[in-house]
């Protein structure tokens, strides 16, 4: 086990085994403005590593199916929503594959209006449509 768990530990694991993004999700009432919300996972099969991680770090722990019954258990450590913002503001400088990734989950929180209207301003709805096309373009699987 890692004796110490710290924000350099935890931004290599971000850049080797995590995932950042947005989440964009329907209106759920009309004329209300779709939801963005912002998402860090990391995954690994080795759960007292990942229950390490959640003890400094917090966030929940979901286990996963995995589709071939031989392969070991696997877990993942989840983070949501201002979590997500939080760690990305102290991980951006750390992060080397991760970075522009976390650098709009910053830029997500940073200019959001003050006061949530609903249905959103057209021009903030224009911003996080534009943050999500971006993030989902950086986390694209496969050849580029």
């Amino acid at each position: 086990m890692v004796a110490e768990i710290n924000l350099d530990y935890l931004a290599g694991f971000v850049d080797g085994e995590g995932c950042i993004s947005l989440v964009k999700r329907k209106a759920r009432k009309q004329g209300y403005s779709p939801e963005y919300k912002p998402v860090m996972i990391i995954a690994n099969t080795y759960k007292e590593l990942i229950d390490k991680l959640q003890s400094v770090f917090g966030g929940a722990i979901y286990p996963q199916r995995n589709r071939n019954p031989i392969w070991k258990a696997r877990y993942q450590l989840c983070w949501n929503n201002y979590e997500v913002y939080k760690l990305c503001r102290l991980l951006s400088k750390k992060l080397i594959m991760k970075k522009e990734q976390a650098e709009i989950i910053v830029a997500f929180y940073d200019n959001r209006p003050e006061k949530k209207n609903y249905p959103l301003p057209a021009n903030e709805l224009e911003r996080r449509q534009k943050l999500y096309e971006r993030i989902r373009v950086l986390n694209k699987r496969g050849l580029k």
